[in-house]
């Protein structure tokens, strides 16, 4: 399984990568308690423990685990670490964090469905046409009404006099009269005489008083037949008048008083369907509906009453809107460079929590040997202890059989109460290194006691480093570090950024394309206008082009975020070379401790084993009145000495070979997103 670090493919389409996330992986620890079996150049094998990672859901439950002063092996600690680090909690939160940001800048991707209502009542001062509209239709009811008035009273006059005379007195010249009743409908006709004819008829009225005499009694009687004729006739036309004169006087009425202000109401409700594309073109169908009235302020729709009397106006319209942008790149780049970045920068996060994993268990492990090194120590110096209890036994022995002097017995003494306070040191040290373990674990403790206690003992010192470690190692080293991958994403994410905003220099240039079809219908009612436009004749298509050209004059915020760009990708770019020579330099100096620490610790491991037959000589010789007590305190001294240098060196070489492995990015290989699977890398130990 190798522990490369996983490319990952586009997130959005026409963006940086959305494809399967691998983090997680193989934790090849390295301080390993027994054989160290020769590394291959993958990773080794996953030994079948599987660690659940951090699952960050929408109410985080971070809470430390209470420490119970169990034994642990390595592999528990490591999954206690795994799954209740406060290190790693704030790591993937900030993962959540940088995914959140990943999913706002995708939101201006989102399609928007945009229901927008709006009602707009006003009243204005009523206008000159309008106002004279309205007096003409009061005069068209006042002034009949008075003339009909007049003329019937001019008629009844003539007929109590000359009727021939005064008939047509009071009506206007040249204009004609009609009368109807309330319905509308024509009951008579009066065609007023013109000056001229008036003239006429009363030079006629004249000639008949010269010429009556002459003239013969037929005549007389045929004119008074006439006259009579024409008497009933206007007898009819003023009962007609006197019929027309109320309704109209009632209409007058129902006007009311001259309007002074009118009002008009309109509504409109839109719904409106939007999506922009990566590739910067907007699309927004859309359908509305508005309608219109007005009237006079105070009066009824009906022009009866005084209203207006005009329709409402209905209006039904669907369109197509698109915005394409023909400058700054055609728009795909400046667009997306928001989601790209934020993909990015959900990479380089995903990496950096890998990398806080990796670090997380390199913390464990040195806090494990540390813990182990430890109770080891004390064990060491309790042996040491039982060592110097026999040796004081044999001096006893000896004194009493007058072959040492008694004196001899203080040296041995002294000896041993310089041990039982380097055992109370050492369990003192114990307890810290216990302690840290408990808080590397993110363990909660109140008392010493609770602290866990390593299970494993400390791995034996190595014969050699394997053939092909090295190379192993430092093959695709770069390749295998997360937070060098971390760091590379990071300036590819502020190169998007850059890019984006130099295209943003450059100068807008949008052309808006919108087409339509539109219904129109005048009426009264609400419902109606609603169904007679949506169901109606639609009149279309209608096409109107827009072009948006910006010219900025000096530019000053398109400069300003292109010079922010540019320092945040140059910083990015520094901090990507400054993580690859430190990782680079840190393995090949973490190679060479370990090397050291190998060969260190099997010296250690010779020289404690030289020591052991020494002091099995001393005592034997001791026991036998050959040696002395300082023959027999010096070698038992030196080979306590010996086995904690042992200690320390295979404390080191355990150490140093984690921090190989993490420098070399062998820590933790990608496996899955989910789990962490921790396995162990073995050495071959000295025989």
């Amino acid at each position: 399984m190798s522990g490369a670090v996983t490319k990952r493919g586009p997130r959005h389409g026409l963006c940086h990568g959305l494809s399967a996330l691998t983090l997680a992986g193989l934790v090849a620890l390295v301080a390993c308690p027994a054989a160290f079996a020769a590394t291959s150049a993958e990773a080794a094998d996953v030994d079948g423990l599987i660690i659940d990672r951090i699952d960050w859901g929408p109410a985080p439950a971070f809470r430390p685990l209470a420490a119970d002063g169990a034994e642990l092996t390595l592999e528990e600690a490591v999954r206690i670490a795994l799954q209740g680090s406060p290190t790693l909690f704030a790591a993937a939160a900030n993962t959540a964090q940088q995914r959140a940001l990943e999913q706002v800048a995708d939101g201006q991707f989102d399609n928007f469905l945009v229901l927008r209502t709006s009602a707009d009542y006003r009243q204005r001062v009523l206008r000159d046409r309008r106002l004279a509209l309205a007096r003409q239709r009061r005069s068209n009811f006042e002034v009949p009404a008075q003339t009909f008035d007049d003329v019937a009273n001019s008629f009844e006059q003539s007929l109590e006099g000359n009727f021939g005379r005064r008939i047509f007195a009071d009506c206007p010249e040249g204009s004609v009269l009609t009368i109807t009743d309330p319905d509308g409908n024509i009951i008579e006709r009066i065609q007023c005489p013109t000056a001229e004819q008036l003239r006429r008829a009363a030079e006629l009225t004249r000639l008949y008083e010269v010429l009556a005499p002459f003239l013969p009694p037929e005549f007389e009687e045929l004119l008074t037949e006439q006259i009579q004729i024409q008497r009933t006739s206007v007898e009819n036309v003023i009962r007609a008048l006197r019929l027309a004169i109320p309704p109209l006087r009632r209409a007058f009425l129902d006007l009311g008083p001259l309007p002074e202000e009118e009002e008009s109401f309109r509504l409109d409700l839109q719904a409106a369907f939007a999506r922009q594309f990566r590739t910067g073109i907007a699309l927004s169908p859309a359908v509305s509906f508005s309608s219109f009235e007005e009237n006079f302020v105070g009066k009824e729709f009906d022009e009866r009453f005084g209203g207006l009397g005009v329709p409402n106006l209905y209006t039904a319209e669907f369109l197509l809107a698109a915005s394409i942008p023909l400058g700054k790149g055609r728009g795909a780049k400046l667009v997306g460079a928001g989601l790209e970045s934020a993909g990015l920068l959900v990479d380089s996060a995903e990496a950096a929590e890998r990398h806080a994993a990796a670090q997380t268990v390199l913390a464990v492990v040195e806090a494990y040997w540390n813990a182990a090194a430890a109770a080891e120590r004390v064990e060491l110096l309790n042996l040491s202890v039982e060592n110097q209890v026999r040796l004081f036994e044999i001096t006893e022995g000896l004194i009493e059989g007058d072959e040492v002097p008694a004196a001899e017995i203080s040296r041995v003494e002294a000896r041993l109460a310089q041990l039982r306070t380097s055992v109370v040191d050492a369990e003192q040290a114990l307890r810290r290194a216990r302690i840290d373990l408990a808080r590397v674990l993110g363990l909660e403790l109140d008392r010493y006691e609770q602290a866990p206690m390593p299970s494993e003992p400390l791995p034996r010192a190595a014969q050699a480093l394997p053939d092909g470690e090295r190379d192993t190692g430092m093959s695709d080293l770069l390749g295998r570090r997360w937070d060098l991958e971390s760091a590379r994403l990071q300036r590819e994410s502020a190169e998007v950024l850059r890019e984006a905003a130099r295209l943003n220099l450059k100068r807008r240039f949008d052309l808006s394309i919108v087409g339509s079809y539109s219904a129109v219908f005048e009426g009264r009612s609400f419902g109606e206008g609603l169904e007679e436009t949506f169901l109606g004749d639609y009149a279309g298509p209608s096409l109107q082009l827009q072009i948006d050209i910006d010219f900025p004059v000096r530019n000053r915020v398109a400069r300003g975020q292109l010079a922010q760009a540019t320092a945040l990708e140059s910083s990015a770019r520094i901090n990507e070379r400054e993580v690859e020579r430190s990782v680079r330099s840190d393995a090949a100096r973490q190679l060479s401790v370990l090397e050291q620490t190998i060969a260190t610790a099997r010296l250690r491991e010779q020289t404690r084993e030289g020591y052991e037959a020494i002091l099995a000589s001393d005592e034997e010789r001791f026991r036998l009145g050959d040696g002395t007590v300082i023959d027999g305190i010096t070698s038992e001294s030196r080979l306590t000495s010996a086995r904690l240098d042992e200690l320390s060196a295979r404390l080191d070489q355990a150490l140093a070979l984690a921090r190989w492995r993490f420098a070399t990015g062998r820590l933790l290989a990608a496996t899955s997103a989910e789990s962490y699977a921790f396995a162990r890398p073995r050495l071959e130990a000295g025989e």
